[in-house]
């Protein structure tokens, strides 16, 4: 939602809750930007290399359960910004994304946001 208010990008959002989906409906009508942002339910291998840039902000375990179909979402020179990660989980997590490279690490209170490259 932030990148289709702030850069007026289309997003197409995923989430396996249908409670989430409820939810960036009203929150995509209440920031003005309903028409560029489409729901799209669970992650699922017709996404396969859809994304120029992904953004995951749940978890750690949720973000070490999909590695594999967060990458699989992203093209190859596209990037993944991961977030809802502790300091301390970070090294861990990012050995899950083996097909991608560390970009940047940003830290704000324990919380850690990583940015990575898809590279194959």
């Amino acid at each position: 939602m932030a990148l289709a208010k702030t850069a007026g990008a289309v997003c197409e959002c995923h989430d396996i809750s249908t409670t989430a989906e409820h939810a960036l409906e009203h929150n995509a009508r209440l920031n003005g930007v309903a028409p560029a942002v489409r729901w799209r339910g669970a992650l699922s291998g017709a996404d396969a290399g859809r994304y120029d840039l992904a953004v995951a902000n749940i978890l750690a375990p949720a973000l070490r359960d999909m590695a594999a179909a967060l990458t699989a979402a992203v093209r190859p020179g596209g990037a993944l910004v991961l977030s809802g990660i502790r300091e301390n989980q970070v090294d861990e997590l990012v050995a899950r994304y083996e097909l991608c490279t560390v970009l940047a690490v940003d830290a704000l209170d324990g919380w850690v946001a990583v940015t990575l490259g898809r590279v194959s």
